[in-house]
């Protein structure tokens, strides 16, 4: 399999290829990437990438992806590349289906995945993306991961809203959106 090279125009014409012949190819991709923890972590992110681009409205890719997430017990990579390609998906096809996940990697103990979350809020642009950023800053201990946090709320959110925000109970909430809005010159 040309994903396997270590040539990377070859790994793009396989992918590209794969995304060519569509639903077609969904079982291969899924048995590889189901074959065990033992494929490199290179072709697991191919494989995930591959499924990502191929039908962006394809509702049970969208869900396969989620449970790859889901899973607490595979691979570190495996996790965040589904949320990536998630809100990928999410952000090129307008649907915010990815809004369960990633309000599950804003809330989860682990902070690569929070960071992550962050950034596919960013990504997909879900319509509550102010609360789900006031939820995850309100407990936020991790100082890479609230500037992340506030840094979206930048990109996200409307001036006005941030300045509502710097009325909100919660010290952080209120923190983050003048810092966001001092970044801007507001």
């Amino acid at each position: 399999l040309d994903l396997e090279s270590h040539l990377p125009v070859r790994r793009i014409d396989a992918q590209d290829e794969l995304v060519r012949r569509g639903k077609s190819v969904l079982p291969q991709l899924t048995q590889r990437l189901e074959s065990g923890v033992n494929i490199p972590v290179r072709m697991e992110t191919w494989l995930i990438w591959t499924l990502a681009r191929i039908e962006l409205n394809d509702e049970t890719i969208d869900q396969y992806l989620e449970e790859l997430f889901a899973d607490s017990g595979s691979r570190h990579n495996r996790r965040i590349q589904s949320l990536r390609a998630l809100a990928d998906r999410d952000g090129k096809s307008g649907r915010n289906l990815s809004e369960k996940t990633i309000r599950a990697a804003l809330l989860d103990s682990d902070t690569r995945l929070r960071f992550e979350g962050i950034l596919a809020l960013r990504q997909a642009k879900p319509a509550n993306a102010l609360d789900l950023l006031k939820t995850n800053l309100m407990g936020e201990k991790d100082t890479t991961v609230f500037y992340a946090g506030w840094q979206a709320l930048r990109y996200l959110v409307p001036t006005v809203e941030l300045k509502n925000a710097l009325q909100d109970d919660r010290s952080a909430v209120r923190r983050a959106a003048l810092l966001a809005l001092l970044e801007d010159n507001h």
